[in-house]
């Protein structure tokens, strides 16, 4: 009589070796959902409004009068239009000599009601310093 050494199971695979090809099928489909929203975006071609962000010279505002001899480092328009429910510009402010100084800008800081576009009630104007810890904002 032969003696047969006895018969091993068979090694299944590891629980992350069966996982693996359903990780890379979600990673797949993930990766061409962006695609396809990337491309459907671009193919409806939607366009915000367009917002002026130069700086504008002083005659552009006749009835700006300064009580000292200094005239300002800069002045921004910015212009909102409803619909615009992201508005949110910022500006920086440099000195002559190129000197970052800080930032200023407006938002949308109050709407009322629900549905689209936003009824925008109050704007938030901020003022960023450099050389202070305190940041200004008026609504």
């Amino acid at each position: 009589m032969l003696l047969q050494p006895p018969r091993l199971p068979l090694a299944r695979p590891a629980l992350p070796g069966k996982l693996l090809p359903w990780f890379c099928l979600i990673t797949l489909v993930l990766a061409l959902g962006l695609v396809a929203v990337f491309l459907l975006r671009n193919r409806l071609n939607v366009k915000l409004p367009q917002i002026r962000k130069e700086p504008v010279q002083q005659a552009a505002y006749p009835e700006y009068t300064t009580t000292t001899e200094e005239t300002p480092l800069a002045q921004f328009m910015t212009t909102y239009q409803s619909g615009n429910d992201l508005y949110d510009d910022s500006f920086s402010i440099d000195s002559q000599a190129g000197e970052f100084l800080g930032e200023c800008g407006v938002g949308i800081s109050e709407t009322i009601g629900v549905g689209d576009p936003k009824k925008v009630t109050a704007f938030e104007v901020w003022l960023f310093d450099k050389n202070d810890i305190q940041t200004v904002t008026r609504c």
